[in-house]
């Protein structure tokens, strides 16, 4: 009788131990696979003026498309944009936007083509019915690799 109770004793070891070990194992699977997400570092942006790079907005005559405009685009190496507004939908002002890039060439002035506030498919267009101020936010990275960003609101045209 005393050995039957070290043979299940050591079945009871055994099973524990391989539970555990397969626990182990799975475990370190899966915080390996946790871990090979690649975390990016903060990245500091500044603020630049408007002023300072040329920043404006042509509006097309009909009013329903602008482009950006900078000026002074020396030392800049890469323009993000966003667009956004408020439009009437249903009686209601709900937001919108368009976000893009500007082709930096080297040129000492930069623009956009016309963006449209709408969509056109097949040459069709479906303007919005703007209801606010055209705001627009530029992320610029300088060839320094310093990031900035600039914003202005503008008024439609009447």
């Amino acid at each position: 009788m005393l050995k039957e109770n070290k043979v299940i004793i050591g079945i009871v070891i055994v099973v524990l131990v391989l539970l555990g070990g397969g626990y182990y194992v799975m475990g370190v699977n899966k915080t390996q696979t946790e871990q090979t997400v690649p975390i990016e570092d903060d990245v500091t942006v500044g603020t630049i003026s408007p002023e300072s790079i040329g920043f404006d907005l042509e509006f097309r005559k009909d009013g329903k498309a602008a482009k950006i405009i900078i000026g002074k685009a020396k030392g800049i190496q890469a323009i993000e944009y966003q667009i956004s507004y408020q439009k009437n939908q249903e009686g209601e002002d709900v937001p919108e936007g368009l976000i893009g890039d500007i082709e930096v060439t080297g040129a000492a002035s930069l623009e956009t083509d016309f963006r449209e506030f709408g969509t056109c498919s097949s040459g069709t267009c479906r303007y919005d019915d703007v209801t606010s101020p055209i705001k627009i936010t530029l992320k610029i990275t300088k060839d320094d690799g310093k990031v900035y960003q600039s914003e202005k609101s503008f008024e439609l045209p009447q």
